[in-house]
């Protein structure tokens, strides 16, 4: 039983350690929005996420914003491999098997 609860508590530390799926972001404060990388987006426009399956969202003229991305496709998806497609849009690149490729 002791180590049970030792399990539960490292499992629980993890998981309020962990980053969402959605988090908040703050950038840059811009005339209209927020200013990221690719320049100024105004309030309640995203921009999709090159790296990732996600976007960004402009929440207010302060650079506050959300930030969705999904991690891996859906595991009723059966996929091969859990690989993320990181040049569709956003949500539609979440339930999209991919093929990696050797580098």
């Amino acid at each position: 039983m002791k180590h049970i609860c030792e399990i539960y508590f490292i499992i629980f530390g993890l998981v309020c350690s962990a980053n969402a799926l959605v988090h908040m972001v703050h950038l840059g404060k811009g005339v209209n929005g927020c200013i990221t990388a690719k320049g100024e987006v105004k309030v309640g426009e995203e921009v999709p996420d090159e790296k990732t399956c996600g976007i960004f969202v402009c929440l207010d003229k302060d650079g506050n914003g959300v930030y969705q991305f999904c991690q891996k496709p859906v595991s009723f998806a059966n996929c091969k491999t859990d690989l993320v497609n990181t040049k569709g849009k956003f949500p539609d690149c979440c339930w999209q098997c991919v093929e990696g490729v050797a580098c």
